[in-house]
């Protein structure tokens, strides 16, 4: 699992690389969904192994946990694809606030991370 996330920061410059898809607020939206999950997993799963070898028992940190390594991974290969196909994103809606809609992306990451412990 470290290998995947030392591979995935390795990649971290060219999330954040000045491509046309960077216009679009989906896009930034995903890129701050994919930050988010992976500093979610550093700490679930650091949390989730002290939490094994306390009780041995699993909890929501750990379906946290693989939520977050699902959505690392989902993210990063539609990233990917806008990414390779470079779309054309004429009417980009983040031009100029990029950094504003990775936030919102990061923010609907916890939100959603909250709605699970609270749902389970």
């Amino acid at each position: 699992m470290a290998l995947i996330q030392a591979s995935v920061c390795w990649q971290l410059p060219r999330l954040l690389a000045a491509v046309p898809a960077r216009r679009s607020g989906l896009y930034n939206l995903l890129v701050g969904f994919v930050l988010a999950a992976l500093f979610a997993s550093f700490l679930l799963e650091v949390a989730t192994i002290a939490q094994l070898w306390i009780w041995a028992v699993y909890s929501h940190l750990a379906i946290c946990g693989g939520l977050s390594w699902l959505a690392i991974g989902s993210g990063t290969l539609v990233i990917a694809a806008c990414q390779r196909y470079q779309s054309d994103f004429r009417y980009g809606h983040a031009t100029g606030h990029e950094n504003w809609f990775v936030a919102a992306g990061a923010l609907c990451w916890v939100v959603g991370q909250v709605l699970v412990v609270i749902l389970l």
